[in-house]
């Protein structure tokens, strides 16, 4: 039971890193309106990579706390594994082709 309320809490914590970073870029978009999409490539894909990690950062927090209200011990070890698992993951998937899926998808977008 303990192995599948860490399994469920590592899929809330995917989720809520993908909807915090969606929900940075948006708010950043629609504060600087035009201004988002015209700046420098490699600015765009840096800014990109810090909103992921702060999202990250944030969504793992949360993990940290559903795991303190389901009473699990060693809360902090198992939100900081996931935070490692969840940023190795990325890396790996980044490396591959990351900078050019971002390229694209600014090219999209009427860059």
């Amino acid at each position: 039971m303990k192995l599948l309320k860490i399994i469920l809490t590592f899929i809330l914590s995917v989720l809520i890193c993908k909807a915090s970073a969606l929900g940075i870029i948006l708010l950043s978009a629609y504060i600087k309106k035009d201004s988002f999409f015209e700046r420098d490539e490699k600015k765009i894909i840096s800014y990109f990579k810090i909103i992921y990690i702060v999202s990250d950062l944030i969504s793992c927090a949360a993990g940290f706390f559903i795991l303190k209200l389901m009473e699990i011990k060693n809360a902090l070890t198992i939100s900081s594994g996931m935070f490692i698992v969840k940023a190795a993951v990325t890396y790996i998937r980044y490396r591959k082709n990351g900078e050019k899926v971002i390229s694209e998808k600014l090219q999209e977008l009427g860059r």
